[in-house]
């Protein structure tokens, strides 16, 4: 009896087998996925531009690392940390909150809770305030008033002559 064909087909199927699995781990990152993570990273070398949205060499490059990372299977978190690590804070986009850079977050609300306290503050002024009264010409029968006026525009037209 020969057994060697089988053996072979039996060696080759365990290791099909083995293998299997092993390729269903491996998981190919969507494009979805990659510009998920590649919406919350900025351009290192453009200014203000997020890495999906720019074209240069160095942003492909960055998207390439980005789905590589995301088949072996780390997180957005420590892709991001990764980033941060090779280029700096520049990529998160945000001055990270720790030491100085926590001015960069609370001046902000500061200044907008100030902003609100002054117009609240002017609001109420000007609601309590009462308007001046205006001066009323009291004219008597004889229409004095209309008189005084006359008089004095035509003293201001002599000047002018």
């Amino acid at each position: 009896m020969r057994r060697g064909p089988y053996v072979l087909i039996v060696i080759l199927a365990v290791g099909i087998m083995l293998i299997m699995p092993v390729t269903l781990w491996a998981r190919t990152p969507t494009p979805n996925e990659v510009e998920a993570v590649a919406r919350t990273l900025y351009c290192p070398l453009c200014v203000g531009e997020r890495l999906d949205a720019c074209e240069i060499p160095l942003c492909q490059d960055m998207k390439k690392e980005i789905a590589r990372q995301l088949a072996e299977g780390r997180t957005p978190e420590e892709i991001r940390a990764y980033f941060v690590e090779q280029y700096g804070p520049v990529v998160l986009g945000e001055p990270p909150r720790k030491g100085i850079n926590w001015l960069a977050w609370v001046i902000p609300v500061i200044v907008l809770i100030g902003a609100a306290a002054y117009a609240l503050f002017k609001i109420k002024e000007w609601s309590r305030s009462s308007p001046e009264p205006q001066a009323v010409a009291v004219v008597d029968e004889a229409g004095s008033a209309e008189d005084e006026y006359a008089a004095r525009v035509e003293r201001e037209l002599a000047e002018l002559e």
